[in-house]
């Protein structure tokens, strides 16, 4: 026969915890009725005022609480919970109401804070009668101290000249000279309340010199000297603490999760790729040690460790996160040193990690080498506010780089190689960025080495990323030994899935026909793609010159104002074509034309040929 395990709810309910815990009222709701106890008892002092309570909670689901709203995360009680299992948590409650001692009587719903209320409940508990306050007050405010030694008056007759002047009394109040403290102060009494008086030492006390502030000080601090003699150094805030409840929960040896929501971090596959399924949440799992919860100070960790983090990409940024050593901030009264570094607010909750390895997106690369770099992130803070801390190019050893060792990517036939790659984020913000490496353009020759461009990049705020080069005095390569681009900017682009350099540029030829056409002449290309599989196009098919340059063929002169780039198979071969478009002009026949003007052809093909290679030109009129 299963044994019987009653609820939590026998014990306590959502409605008797303190309203400290509001922000997670619905997420105790949900979970309250999946909660049971066992081997419950109690230890208490003999004024009840502070109890302590053993329980065993067992469950029997998956436990999660809400921390932060629908855009917050979750503390899993339970990550490794199975179907059909139980888990148990060992908990000891502390409960402390100090006032309990002195008074039982006490009504915290009803009670204003107001500085009428507090004096009047210091007055019960300090169990201070008229004859009492009234000296405790003339100590305060008619010291003996505090009269002029010249002057023939005592205190008492001071203080009864100021309240006859500020209540004008049926009978004026005197002194009875020749009586001891507690003889005058009695006479006294006696004279406030008879031959048609009716004044308590209470009232004139709370409304003649602790209704505002004056010369004495401010009320709070009047109140806080008045009651000294009794209750020794407190303040009013103090006290306020005084009489609230608190209590402090605790479970020991725990392994819990924290999960985050997709907007902050979402889960990836074993190859990276972020798990679609919304229900999917990245986990940050540990051997907690131990948690508490305390009604003025929130939640706080005890000796945490082995802590794993879900392998998981920072929101739409593509970046992949893994995270080794952390810091946990849950307190509602103060934050971690490195949250305040970082202006976060006094709710702010979160983690922190000295280090962190980054992964690079694979939408900005593919076949990434990190033999030699890696990625790391220093000072993250990730929580309310979103996440700060720098993100920067090392060697394995931790080192920073230092420009001479490249973290390399292929893209199609073309190498990308970084040796500087910062990025500095602050609460969401990419604040600034260092990105510079080395592009490789096999095809293109600088001598007889591959053309390199070095080059630089930048992240926009919704995760693009964009590298670029520019050089107002140009970089020149060669193509085929047949035409120099001298490269004036450029930036990698995406189309359909195939890389491009588009580029601006100026273009000679070394071909010795075209040389002879041409001349020193320099041909300004705005747009021109160059892909990673070698292919080229002009943007647009042809672009327009924006300096007239002329080709000369003899009796037949060509302006041109137009120049398009191709490619052609004729017989078996391969070629390439510029074309020249413009005006046309014969001597000496004073015949002038428009036409397609001039084509270039010269074989690409060449290797597959011994070396072999061929040219034509064709010009084409019409009049």
């Amino acid at each position: 026969m299963a044994r019987y395990i009653p609820p939590l709810s026998l014990l306590i309910s959502v409605n008797d915890l303190p309203s400290s815990l509001g922000f997670v009222e619905n997420s105790l709701n949900s979970i309250f009725s999946k909660l049971y106890f066992k081997a419950f008892y109690t230890e208490g002092s003999i004024h009840t005022h502070e109890v302590n309570y053993n329980i065993t909670i067992v469950s029997f689901e998956r436990l999660g609480l809400n921390l932060g709203g629908e855009e917050g995360f979750s503390l899993v009680l339970n990550p490794g919970f199975v179907e059909g299992d139980t888990s148990e948590f060992p908990m000891s409650i502390l409960y402390n109401w100090p006032l309990l001692k002195y008074t039982k009587s006490f009504d915290l719903e009803s009670f204003s804070f107001s500085i009428e209320a507090i004096y009047s409940l210091l007055l019960e508990l300090g169990r201070i009668d008229e004859v009492q306050l009234f000296s405790m007050f003339m100590n305060v405010f008619y010291p003996d101290y505090g009269i002029d030694q010249s002057d023939s008056e005592e205190p008492f007759q001071i203080f009864i000249d100021d309240f006859n002047t500020n209540n004008n009394p049926a009978t004026p109040l005197t002194l009875n000279v020749g009586g001891n403290e507690i003889e005058i102060i009695e006479d006294l009494i006696t004279q406030l309340s008879s031959n048609g008086n009716e004044y308590s030492v209470f009232d004139f006390v709370l409304n003649d010199y602790l209704s505002s502030d004056d010369d004495f000080g401010s009320v709070q601090k009047k109140l806080e000297r008045l009651f000294y003699d009794v209750f020794g150094s407190f303040t009013v805030d103090n006290f306020q603490k005084f009489l609230t409840p608190n209590f402090l929960a605790s479970l020991n040896n725990l392994f819990l999760a924290l999960e985050f929501p997709r907007s902050w971090l979402k889960p990836v596959d074993g190859q990276g790729e972020v798990i679609e399924d919304d229900s999917a949440k990245s986990l940050l799992t540990y051997n907690v040690g131990g948690v508490s919860y305390h009604s003025e100070k929130g939640f706080e960790f005890i000796n945490p460790d082995n802590f794993d983090l879900t392998p998981s990409q920072i929101g739409d940024t593509g970046l992949l996160i893994n995270i080794n050593n952390l810091k946990f901030d849950f307190r509602t009264d103060r934050n971690i040193p490195e949250a305040d570094a970082d202006r976060r607010p006094n709710e702010f909750q979160g983690v922190y990690a000295d280090l962190v390895s980054i992964t690079l997106p694979k939408k900005w690369f593919s076949n990434a080498d990190y033999s030699t770099l890696q990625l790391a992130g220093r000072n993250l803070l990730i929580g309310t506010g979103g996440v700060s801390g720098t993100i920067s190019l090392e060697t394995l050893s931790g080192d920073s780089n230092n420009g001479n060792a490249y973290l390399g990517t292929q893209i199609g036939n073309w190498f990308i190689g970084f040796n500087y790659f910062d990025v500095r984020l602050k609460q969401n913000i990419i604040e600034d960025v260092r990105i510079e490496g080395l592009l490789t353009i096999p095809g293109l020759k600088e001598g007889n080495a591959d053309a390199k461009l070095m080059i630089v990049g930048d992240i926009e705020s919704n995760g693009n990323f964009e590298l670029t080069f520019s050089d107002p005095q140009g970089v020149p390569f060669t193509l085929f030994d047949f035409v120099t681009f001298n490269i004036l900017s450029a930036h990698l682009g995406e189309v359909n899935d195939n890389f491009f350099l588009g580029v601006s540029c100026e273009i000679w030829f070394q071909d010795d026909v075209m040389n002879k056409l041409i001349g020193d002449q320099k041909i300004i290309i705005p747009k021109l793609r160059i892909y990673e599989n070698g292919r080229m196009e002009i943007e647009g098919g042809n672009t327009s010159i924006p300096t007239n340059i002329s080709l000369n063929l003899g009796p037949v002169e060509v302006a041109v104002t137009n120049v398009h780039f191709g490619s052609h198979q004729q017989d078996g071969r391969n070629y390439n074509y510029w074309g020249f478009d413009g005006a046309i002009s014969i001597d000496p026949l004073g015949i002038d034309a428009r036409g397609e003007g001039i084509k270039y052809y010269y074989t690409v093909d060449n290797d597959d040929y011994n070396g072999v290679g061929d040219s034509l030109y064709i010009l084409k009129l019409s009049l």
